[in-house]
């Protein structure tokens, strides 16, 4: 078959979002020139999908790398890379989970290991993407207060800046200790002498500023008949997932490609339900 295509085969299609990026406080926005509201197109349907490596070992720049290639603004252009750094983590895995939801619908399916030493089976959860999008909705706030004593501090929600930092240190051989992550989230900080190690409050503090990155969820394990609250990576479920639609892209393009002979440019240009109809079509011929 030839190779001349009504679809350009050089740029990537013209790709309109279909669903609404995670709330950003305004003045973020403003900050990068950026009108509201954002959106958000299905992940692994162009040409740059395909140029994110997932094996990368730097996650918060592979959750970037992602949300970057699929979010436009309300002009649907693309936005600066670096606005992502500066969203909570939190935030980065809310758009993450929302990009799988555009595949899989609005019931996120997961598997998680029973916590009980004694049981250790696998069990299937589903999760309401509403449930989890609400419960960040309620952490909208950037800032918390936690007491010191007789003293009132403020805690501002980590960004993808402050764990690139601290992997940086990390990769350098100078992991920073808890205290000094700690301060460094502080707003307005004191001294460094006059705080303690750590203090009660402060973990149930960044919970609630970034409830989607230490989430468990309350479950009844099917196996052992025990409640357990699991923890659950909800970021690393994610790019597992959008991992899987990027290697289900490769596999259409390497099955279009041998069958019809066309670039992998020329196959992506193409809108996703013809690559389909021709995938249709290519497992409706004979067998000889």
């Amino acid at each position: 078959m030839s190779q001349n295509l009504r679809s350009p085969a050089s740029a990537s299609p013209k790709l309109r979002p279909s669903s609404g990026f995670p709330a950003v406080s305004e003045r973020l926005l403003e900050a990068f020139g950026l009108q509201p509201p954002l959106g958000l197109r299905p992940y692994g349907l162009a040409v740059e999908d395909l140029d994110i490596e997932f094996s990368q070992p730097l996650r918060p720049q592979l959750e970037i790398d992602v949300l970057a290639a699929c979010t436009r603004d309300a002009q649907g252009s693309d936005i600066d890379p670096e606005f992502f750094w500066h969203l909570g983590v939190s935030q980065r895995t809310a758009a993450l989970l929302k990009l799988v939801a555009l595949e899989v619908g609005p019931t996120l399916t997961m598997t998680v290991t029973c916590p009980q030493e004694s049981c250790q089976q696998t069990m299937e959860v589903a999760i309401a993407l509403a449930a989890l999008e609400q419960l960040q909705a309620n952490a909208s706030q950037d800032m918390t207060t936690v007491s010191l004593g007789q003293q009132q501090l403020r805690l501002r929600r980590p960004t993808g800046q402050d764990q690139l930092a601290w992997l940086t240190q990390a990769s350098q051989g100078q992991p920073p200790a808890p205290e000094t992550m700690v301060y460094a989230l502080l707003v307005d900080p004191p001294a460094e002498t006059e705080l303690p190690p750590a203090w009660p409050d402060l973990d149930q503090a960044l919970d609630q500023l970034d409830p989607l990155v230490n989430f468990s969820l309350a479950v009844t394990c099917p196996h052992c008949g025990q409640s357990a609250q699991p923890a659950i990576d909800l970021g690393a479920w994610a790019l597992q997932a959008l991992q899987r639609v990027q290697q289900r892209l490769i596999e259409t393009v390497h099955h279009l490609a041998c069958h019809y002979h066309w670039s992998e440019a020329t196959i992506l240009a193409l809108p996703a339900w013809r690559r389909h109809r021709y995938l249709t079509l290519i497992d409706r011929e004979p067998v000889y």
